[in-house]
């Protein structure tokens, strides 16, 4: 019977302790603070998408990336596509990464950072292709995407080791490894996803509480949703991972913050995919916030993460 693996790592370095965030109690890491004006400068709580795109567009160019990497571009499956490797490395398998971004901004060249640190940390070509994003292409434009990035590659005789995904990227690689497994393509090896956006319906505890989250605005996700949706209700399976039919899926590996918004979807996810007996791990890091694994100054936690990412794909490849 596949494995279900569930753990709550206790912060290792937290001299101050954990630090209110908010009057509901809820925690954050004190590390975080240092991060917060980089954070604020994303502009993701402007009032309109493309407002947060000519915002987060600027502030992520600003954002130095990792030493010891190289990049490429080329065509896709008619779409551009970012090839990333560590250099001194020849790899022969790949991850497939989708971008997060609520489904409606960001782009391969503003978030190159997460690419960057997979390839340094597993030895892997890190592939993230320019999927189309809404209003202007709702669901399921990025999914036909994502699993035409896919099948380009198998065409290529280039092995994938994973498909992964951060935030609604994160949504975006279950809903293509959903499609593939529908098309009945060779499934990828592993699906890698760190903090998930999986219920696009927004029902979780945490957003029904309020909870304040410091690095995804609540607004944000308000407005991601309606776009995204076009239309659509909050639970269709095309266009919410969390309630697509999860049978048969590749093992999964969720890494996600106990600081954030978007948790519960992390734990329904996981316990969704144990009852659908697909293999699966999820890793709740107190005090940790929105996609943490990004951000290589913020706590030796994010390059665990990584570590534990490598050492699952290697398992799995």
């Amino acid at each position: 019977m596949p494995r279900f693996e569930f753990r709550c790592i206790v912060p290792r370095y937290a001299p101050c302790g954990l630090v209110t965030t908010d009057d509901k109690g809820e925690r954050m890491d004190p590390r975080i603070a240092e991060l917060l004006p980089v954070i604020h400068s994303f502009g993701l709580d402007l009032p309109t998408i493309p407002e947060v795109r000519q915002a987060f567009a600027k502030a992520a160019a600003e954002v130095p990336l990792p030493e010891g990497v190289s990049f490429s571009h080329a065509e896709l499956a008619g779409m551009d596509a970012l090839f990333v490797q560590a250099d001194g490395t020849e790899a022969s398998r790949r991850i497939l990464y989708f971008h997060g971004g609520g489904y409606v901004f960001g782009g391969i060249d503003a978030q190159k950072g997460m690419a960057c640190r997979q390839a340094l940390a597993t030895g892997l070509e890190v592939v993230q292709p320019e999927y189309r994003l809404a209003p202007e292409h709702p669901c399921p434009a990025a999914v036909e995407d994502a699993v035409a990035a896919y099948q380009a590659l198998l065409d290529m005789e280039r092995p994938v080791a994973a498909i992964a995904g951060d935030s609604s990227g994160g949504g975006l690689a279950l809903l293509a490894a959903i499609a593939i497994r529908d098309a009945g393509l060779h499934p990828p090896p592993a699906i890698v996803l760190y903090s998930p956006w999986v219920d696009i319906g927004l029902t979780g505890p945490r957003y029904k509480a309020r909870f304040h989250d410091v690095a995804l605005p609540r607004s944000l996700l308000d407005m991601a949703q309606k776009a995204w949706l076009g239309g659509r209700a909050g639970n269709d399976p095309q266009a919410s991972a969390l309630y697509a039919d999860l049978n048969a899926l590749p093992p999964t590996m969720i890494h996600v913050g106990g600081a954030e918004l978007l948790l519960d979807d992390s734990t329904r996810l996981a316990a969704r995919l144990a009852e659908a007996e697909v293999e699966v791990s999820l890793t709740v890091r107190p005090g940790m916030i929105h996609i943490y694994p990004v951000y290589p100054n913020l706590a030796p936690e994010a390059d665990d993460a990584l570590a534990e990412v490598d050492a699952f794909l290697k398992h799995h490849g």
